[in-house]
C-alpha cells in the first residue's frame, strides 16, 4: 500500500506539472496562453524493403499547422511525402535497374505531447523540448510506372503474380498509422528549430510487392516553427 500511493503521489505531482499554467523567473510570472503554429520541415524518406537500405533513401518534406491547447498537449494536421522507393531483390538478378521510385502525399493529423513540459513542468525559456506524438494519415501515392518496368523485367525470370502480387496503375489511396519523437530548440518566442523522426506503418499494397505483411516507411526531418 505504501508502494501504490507513493506511485499515485507521483503521479499527481507529474499531472499537475504538465498542467500547470505559469511559471515563475524573478518576481514576473509567466502565465501559458494556447497558440497555434507553423511547420515547414525537409529531409531524408527511406522505405523499408528489399535492398540497401541506402538505395531506398529518397527526399521528404512536410508542412504542419498545429495548435498547443494546454503546456503538455497539443494537435497538429499537415501534409507530408514526396518521393518512395521499392527495390527487387532475389537471387536470380535482372539485366536492367531493380530499384523503382513512386511519388506520395499523405494528410495526417497527429496527438502530440510535449514530456519535457509533462516530466518538469511548463517552462517558456527551456532551451530544448522533447515530444512524442501519434497519428493517422490517409496516403496517396501515385506515378508507379517505374514499377511497371521493373515488374516486367523480373516476369522473364520468375512469376509477376507471386513478387509484384500488390503492382497497381495510376493512383491508391490507403491508410496509415504513425508515431515519432520531434525535438524543438528554442530560438526565441516564436521560432524554434526542430528535429523529428517518424515511423509510418501503411498495407502491403503500398510498394507493389506482394509480402503478406504491413509496408514501412521512414521520415527523418528538420525544419523551423513558427508560433503565432
Amino acid at each position: 500500500m505504501k508502494k501504490l500511493f507513493f506511485a499515485l503521489a507521483l503521479s499527481a505531482l507529474s499531472l499537475s506539472a504538465a498542467f500547470a499554467q505559469t511559471y515563475q523567473k524573478g518576481e514576473t510570472t509567466y502565465e501559458f496562453k494556447p497558440y497555434g503554429y507553423m511547420q515547414l520541415q525537409g529531409g531524408v524518406g527511406q522505405t523499408i524493403g528489399e535492398g540497401k537500405a541506402t538505395d531506398l533513401l529518397s527526399p521528404a518534406a512536410a508542412l504542419n499547422f498545429g495548435y498547443q491547447f494546454k503546456p503538455a498537449f497539443g494537435l497538429r494536421a499537415g501534409l507530408g511525402g514526396w518521393q518512395a522507393k521499392g527495390a527487387w531483390s532475389s537471387k536470380v538478378q535482372t539485366n536492367g535497374n531493380n530499384v523503382y521510385k513512386f511519388n506520395y502525399v499523405a494528410l495526417n493529423v497527429d496527438a502530440i505531447v510535449n514530456l519535457s513540459n509533462l516530466i518538469a513542468g511548463w517552462n517558456p525559456f527551456r532551451t530544448v523540448n522533447v515530444s512524442a506524438f501519434l497519428g493517422i494519415a490517409g496516403n496517396l501515392a501515385f506515378n508507379n510506372d517505374e514499377a511497371h518496368d521493373v515488374a516486367a523485367s523480373v516476369a522473364k525470370y520468375t512469376s509477376v503474380n507471386e513478387n509484384f502480387g500488390h503492382l497497381w496503375d495510376g493512383s491508391r489511396i490507403s491508410p496509415v498509422g504513425r508515431a515519432g519523437l520531434i525535438v524543438d530548440f528554442r530560438c526565441n518566442d516564436n521560432w524554434n528549430i526542430n528535429l523529428e523522426g517518424n515511423g509510418n506503418i501503411t498495407t502491403d499494397h503500398f510498394n507493389s510487392k506482394h509480402a503478406d505483411n504491413a509496408d514501412w516507411y521512414l521520415n527523418y526531418l528538420v525544419g523551423a516553427t513558427y508560433k503565432f
